[in-house]
């Protein structure tokens, strides 16, 4: 035999040895690790948990890519009583196996079951950026869409936020809250204080009054004294021994002579002759005649919003567009001007319902006082007390408050309880 042959026979003998033992390590490691499992679930089921760890992790030792094991050993964590331990080994799961929606699952209905709401949030934010689809989650994340939680803090007063910030009394001074955070974020050192538009606000003291930034710190400060001053875009509304005109951020009268006005919101604003009420535009000429015995605004100061604005005529408010046209026939016996693109309330009766800004009627009145809708809830006042609706007509979060006012596109809301105001916060928006 050559050298030749006997080398090639070597090989092929070498590589059936080879073949052989990987053979018989595939047939043999199921087995063990098959062995292992049983050996934990029989432990587990007899209460000997920390022996079915071992097994568990004898097994994943042996083959790591089953979910469901790691699923199992986390069980083991919460009948031992370490929720810590299940929660970090479930966390350690969800990046083992990002895309496998079982331990997102598991999780979250954890965190259910305690109502954790923020938490349940956290795993739906985490499934969704990792693109993970799950019927539960959704199920999950409809049923809690409405769960909120109840800031701490206590006020004696508030306003209304805008751009994300709300004056708020303490003791006898204003400052201003986050709907981000739901805290300070300008400290309660003002005689009084007006909200942010356009990045600034009017705040007083006992010896002036002048305009801040976001950061508390002084922006603009008026040369003359005036008996009022509004919120600033390009102009704001002033008044001065009895008259109210506008002016620009250097205090300059730009145009105006009312017996009272409004702040410009969307390029318009309501004024007043003698005893009756116009719209103007943000260039001070008249859209509308001086015909109205009322122009309803809100807190803000706004009176023109959606394309539309409520004036009164004949002890009815009627909804006009910017020319005096109106846009519904029927009037109402009150109204809140929109605070959204969304539905707003009107009074017909004695009772409040919405309607949109075409003047259909989308919830029929029934409710002793509403607010309009923002973020999809609105106000309402059901036998003295204040509660939210959908826009499905749907109590979602209870009437059990003195007041309530709007939600923010941060999910914060102020609300009046034991006469004190506090905040609440969807817990979707809680960070």
């Amino acid at each position: 035999m050559s050298n030749k042959v006997l080398v090639i026979i070597v090989v092929v003998a070498l590589f059936a040895a080879a073949w052989y033992m990987v053979f018989q390590k595939a047939t043999t490691l199921p087995v063990e690790y098959n062995n292992s499992v049983a050996l934990a679930r029989d432990n587990a089921e007899k209460g000997i948990y920390k022996k079915a760890l071992q097994n568990y992790k004898d097994a994943l030792s042996i083959k790591s890519d089953d979910v469901d094991i790691y699923l199992e050993i986390a069980d083991i964590y919460l009948k031992l009583g370490d929720e810590r331990g299940f929660v970090n080994y479930c966390e350690k799961i969800t990046k083992n196996f990002p895309k496998n929606q079982k331990p997102y699952e598991v999780l979250i209905e954890y965190y259910l079951r305690k109502s954790e709401y923020v938490k349940c949030y956290e795993i739906i934010r985490t499934a969704k950026r990792r693109k993970v689809l799950s019927e539960t989650l959704t199920k999950v994340e409809n049923e809690i869409k409405y769960k909120y939680i109840t800031k701490t803090n206590t006020y004696s007063d508030v306003k209304v936020f805008n751009e994300g910030l709300c004056p708020v009394k303490i003791k006898d001074k204003w400052g201003y809250i986050s709907d981000t955070t739901g805290t300070i974020k300008i400290s309660a050192a003002y005689e009084d204080a007006e909200i942010f538009t356009a990045g600034n606000a009017l705040v007083k003291t006992e010896k002036e009054m002048f305009y801040i930034d976001t950061n508390g710190d002084k922006e603009l400060v008026p040369g003359d004294s005036f008996d009022y001053l509004g919120t600033f875009r390009t102009v704001a509304v002033a008044s001065q021994n009895g008259k109210y005109f506008y002016v620009d951020k250097n205090f300059n009268k730009k145009f105006g002579d009312y017996d009272f006005a409004t702040n410009i919101s969307n390029q318009h604003a309501a004024v007043k002759k003698g005893d009756k009420w116009g719209l103007i535009n943000i260039e001070g000429q008249e859209t509308t005649g001086f015909i109205y015995d009322d122009v309803k605004f809100d807190e803000k100061g706004n009176c023109y919003r959606n394309g539309v604005a409520f004036i009164k005529e004949k002890d009815k408010y009627y909804m006009i567009d910017a020319a005096g046209t109106k846009i519904t026939e029927k009037g109402f016996d009150d109204v809140v001007t929109f605070a959204a693109e969304e539905p707003t309330a009107v009074k017909i009766g004695n009772l409040w319902g919405f309607v949109d800004n075409t003047g259909t009627m989308i919830i029929e009145p029934r409710y002793d006082d509403a607010r309009a809708f923002t973020n999809g809830l609105a106000p309402v006042k059901i036998d003295n007390a204040w509660g939210y609706i959908t826009k499905d007509n749907e109590l979602v979060i209870p009437a059990k408050y003195e007041d309530a006012k709007n939600f923010t596109n941060k999910g914060a809301a102020c609300v009046k309880s034991n006469e004190k105001w506090v905040l609440i916060k969807l817990c979707e928006y809680v960070n």
